[in-house]
């Protein structure tokens, strides 16, 4: 994504390995890192809701959805995962995630998933691969999908879990230097209820 047109700061070699940020840089992919609202009603969004937890805030409050990915880097084995997220840009042009929940919870199945989304909530921020801004969510939308970078093998994959999905599970592998072909492949997802959680129930009034 080109012309980032809001506040932020690039995330560097104290966040993740010089080699990641060359690899990501090569693919045309950048790394900021987006302030976590740890306090008052923008940090009480719901859990795994983050696009709906947004698309809330924007519809209330204006601004726009940034839409992107977490990055996640792993050191055994070594490799670095991308996951579908959204963040809100405030009306005054800041960049900021609503939905600390997410770095909150503990999932006994992925405990060394769990490590680095706490490491996010020590630091106050998470590390963030922007792609595309919208003005909202409005019917059937599109995510970026999960990539994973393992070596020279890149691959992406739909979640075969997202209750919203209407594409089928899709699965897809390829050599680095072929990453074009799985690196810009978006899920499907339906219509974002949002009248889901308790995280601004109020969100059709207008501020």
């Amino acid at each position: 994504m080109k012309n980032l047109n809001f506040e932020y700061e690039s995330a560097d070699t104290n966040d993740v390995s010089a080699k990641t940020l060359r690899t990501l840089r090569r693919l045309g992919l950048k790394v900021i890192r987006v302030p976590l609202r740890m306090e008052g009603l923008s940090s009480e969004g719901d859990f795994g809701y983050c696009h709906e937890n947004v698309n809330k805030m924007v519809i209330k409050y204006g601004g726009e959805i940034l839409v992107g990915q977490y990055l996640l880097e792993y050191n055994d084995p070594k490799s670095i995962q991308l996951t579908d997220h959204s963040v809100w840009i405030t009306p005054e042009r800041k960049v900021v995630c609503l939905t600390k929940s997410n770095c909150e919870y503990d999932d006994p199945d992925n405990p060394f998933v769990d490590i680095k989304y706490k490491k996010f909530l020590e630091q106050g921020y998470i590390l963030f691969v922007p792609r595309r801004v919208t003005k909202g969510f409005r019917g059937y939308e599109t995510l970026p999908s999960t990539i994973c970078i393992r070596g020279n093998r890149i691959s992406s994959n739909t979640h075969p879990t997202n209750p919203n999905l209407i594409d089928a599970y899709h699965y897809e592998e390829c050599a680095l230097k072929n990453a074009h072909r799985v690196l810009h492949r978006n899920m499907n997802i339906g219509v974002l209820n949002l009248d889901t959680g308790t995280f601004l129930r109020d969100y059709k009034e207008v501020a």
